[in-house]
């Protein structure tokens, strides 16, 4: 179970050292519903727009932006790429990072719109919190660009001896 305080854990190891910004967010705190993609961009954006204060060390255009989600908000980050909704120049995103995103599918995703960032996708073997398998994950590195992603999928089954 990953809560709030896990986004800033997971940001502070992925940018540990390196000049990236790494966005991970909660774009609807205290609501369930996290597929808004123009909540997440309008977050983003607006993170963008106050880096200099947020993190003085960062200089338009130095620092390299990746975009990603958990569950919902992860199916968010990739439609508001595909929808072209991060108005972030000179910051646009150098990646994305997907933790089981879901519902990626031909319903939610934008017709032959392949994302062309790499992609760091983290998925299960079995459907977990109603999150069905070939719409998660795997269905969000199919999304991607081939040479430029990586898809970890977890061992989730338990066996009966363990049950």
């Amino acid at each position: 179970f990953m809560d709030v305080s896990g986004y800033d854990n997971l940001s502070k190891a992925l940018a540990f050292d390196q000049s990236h910004v790494v966005v991970i967010m909660d774009h609807n705190v205290h609501n369930l519903d996290k597929t808004s993609s123009t909540k997440f961009a309008s977050l983003v954006n607006e993170i963008v727009f106050q880096m200099n204060s947020l993190i003085p060390i960062c200089t338009h255009g130095q620092a390299k932006l990746v975009i990603g989600g958990h569950s919902a908000s992860g199916q968010a980050a990739m439609q508001a790429w595909q929808q072209g909704l991060l108005s972030t120049l000179p910051w646009n995103p150098v990646g994305f990072i997907g933790l089981d995103p879901y519902e990626i599918s031909n319903k939610t995703m934008a017709d032959n719109t392949i994302m062309n960032l790499p992609g760091l996708y983290w998925g299960f073997t079995t459907t977990t919190c109603l999150v069905a398998v070939q719409k998660a994950a795997k269905a969000a590195y199919s999304w991607t660009t081939a040479d430029t992603r990586v898809l970890y999928v977890i061992h989730n089954e338990k066996h009966d001896s363990q049950m």
